[in-house]
């Protein structure tokens, strides 16, 4: 009975919802399909189980139906909008109208993909790139965070990079923890797959042997969407960092006196030191993902082997001084 007052009371909150994000936003909701996707996924688990029960089949019946009813739902819901879109949104590129599912296995770049297969690609043949990627967009944001920071202090273009990027930068935060946890799943589905083997045959562990391939399917599937998602986050926020210290640089070297400058120099700075820059943040993340590895990494080792884990942790970090 609580189950079902609250379904009652997500449906109506689902469907106001439904409507705002479909008057108010350009691309599917992030929050319905995300919901619709998870909750059909366990409904359906749900429906077999009710199917096993012996007994009056009504109730798997109803709720079998309820399912069907959401997964119509989810792919009505999922439907991009271009073609009720006016202008000047109905000129978006894919990547701005594409909804969740479209972004996570990046389908909107197949139509890219078969021009070039075609044909030679040419500078019309790409998209368009949104407004968080435009230069006039970077521009602005980073020279408003330049303006407001400490110019004394010997970090002040970083912290300031940092302070303006900050929201894109932390999208690639969640992704890249599932992938740590993806990673550190493994030994643990080998390990149980292993100890699977030595046990006696019988249903109970054919059932589990059933559910181990099926974690399996799902840890690989999710890790490659979670490495697809976080790089993605990732890169894109390297491209609005560039694109705003590249105009940084420019609007800045625009004012200065043309005696305390030199014209190579400012295209040093565009080009060369830019592109260190961008070089060092591919790896931004093994900044603060690496200790949590380790950490997790020593804690599953002393669970197997004690405190002879140290050993290994002692020869990384002696290596690691040497360098």
């Amino acid at each position: 009975m609580a189950a079902a007052a609250l379904s009652f009371i997500v449906v109506l909150a689902l469907a106001a919802l439904s409507s705002a994000e479909h008057t108010r936003t350009v691309k599917p909701s992030f929050v319905i399909n995300t919901y619709l996707f998870f909750s059909t996924l366990l409904d359906l688990a749900q429906a077999r189980t009710l199917w096993i029960i012996p007994g009056d089949g009504k109730i798997a019946a109803v709720f079998t139906t309820c399912c069907a009813f959401n997964i119509i739902l989810l792919i009505f819901e999922s439907i991009e909008k271009r073609a009720f879109l006016k202008n000047p949104y109905h000129e978006y590129p894919p990547e701005a109208l594409s909804g969740i599912f479209n972004r996570t296995v990046f389908w909107w770049l197949n139509r890219l993909f078969l021009s070039g297969y075609r044909r030679i690609l040419d500078l019309g043949d790409l998209f368009e790139t949104d407004n968080e990627l435009s230069s006039r967009e970077l521009h602005q944001r980073m020279a408003a965070t330049w303006l407001r920071s400490e110019k004394s202090k010997s970090q002040s273009l970083f912290l300031a990079t940092m302070s303006c990027f900050k929201v894109p930068l932390s999208k690639m935060v969640f992704p890249r923890l599932c992938v740590s946890a993806l990673k550190f799943s493994q030994p643990l589905l080998i390990n149980r797959a292993v100890s699977l083997i030595s046990e006696p045959r019988n249903q109970a562990n054919r059932n589990y042997g059933y559910g181990l391939i099926g974690a399996t399917g799902l840890i690989y599937f999710v890790l490659a969407i979670g490495n697809a998602k976080y790089k993605h986050k990732l890169f894109r926020a390297i491209i609005m960092i560039r694109g705003g210290l590249i105009s940084l640089i420019s609007d800045i070297t625009l004012v200065l006196d043309a005696k305390s400058v030199r014209e190579s120099a400012a295209v040093t700075l565009m080009s060369t030191d830019v592109d260190r820059i961008i070089a060092g943040l591919e790896l931004l993340d093994c900044m603060w993902a690496s200790p949590i590895e380790i950490a997790a990494a020593v804690y599953l080792l002393y669970r197997e082997i004690g405190l002879s884990c140290l050993v290994p942790l002692g020869i990384s970090l002696g290596k690691l001084m040497s360098i």
